[in-house]
């Protein structure tokens, strides 16, 4: 992808391959979600297939593939083989091209001390400015552009921090924020991967920064375990529709 800088196709596969084989079999892969822009879906497989069938069961398969498992598994053999799996990886790459197209956009038209990234003087009377903590997730007063990739439904091409920095703030605990100011309209609340900043399946009270969605938090976890699922979030949408 653009943008990215890697080593040779060879070198980095070879590096890839190299890692997973140096795995414990029984451990879970190290999957980062940036390796969908860098690899193919073979290497993938490769990657992620812990008993060497050449296909992935649902359980050898990360979060954001086990989503898709069902719409992927074309022949319904309940495994995915390199060519269904390389049907995200394409619907993935389109993805992260148009959001980095809006990224390039933003940044060129509100970067105006051009250092690559959003600083909140620079976000002040624009639509950014309701959203600022929300995409900020390490609270250190700038969106950067990995920060801007996930709030445009792409990929970080680099791990997105998600612990605040600011002197003397403490890990959100989903009571620290205040009730926002009058009922929040829809259009507010985010898609789920896009709160998801890791891509692990669930999304933590730090994944949020400082967004007023933290007051929701407890409510949204409906099975108190400190962590949303995308069930989680979505029976909460319809829940506040209703409201």
């Amino acid at each position: 992808m653009k943008r990215v800088v890697v080593l040779s196709c060879a070198v980095a596969c070879s590096a890839f391959l190299l890692s997973a084989t140096a795995q414990e079999k029984n451990a879970p892969p190290a999957f980062e979600p940036s390796m969908f822009l860098q690899f193919s879906a073979e290497d993938i497989v490769k990657f992620l297939d812990k008993n060497d069938d050449k296909m992935l069961e649902r359980s050898e398969v990360p979060p954001i593939v086990a989503r898709y498992f069902a719409q992927l598994d074309k022949d319904k053999n309940n495994k995915l083989d390199a060519k269904e799996l390389d049907r995200l990886l394409a619907f993935v790459k389109k993805q992260q091209e148009t959001a980095e197209k809006k990224v390039d956009a933003v940044i060129k038209q509100l970067d105006r001390n051009n250092d690559g990234q959003i600083q909140r003087n620079e976000a002040a009377r624009t639509p950014f400015a309701k959203t600022f903590q929300l995409i900020d997730r390490n609270g250190d007063g700038v969106m950067d552009r990995n920060e801007l990739l996930v709030a445009a439904g792409g990929i970080a091409v680099a791990p997105v921090e998600v612990v605040d920095k600011r002197p003397g703030a403490t890990p959100p605990t989903g009571t620290t924020n205040p009730a926002p100011k009058g009922k929040p309209a829809l259009k507010d609340f985010p898609f789920f991967e896009t709160l998801d900043a890791n891509l692990d399946g669930h999304v933590v009270p730090a994944e949020l920064g400082r967004s007023p969605l933290l007051y929701y938090f407890k409510e949204i976890d409906a099975n108190k375990d400190g962590k949303i699922t995308g069930e989680e979030y979505s029976e909460f949408i319809k829940k506040y529709k209703k409201q």
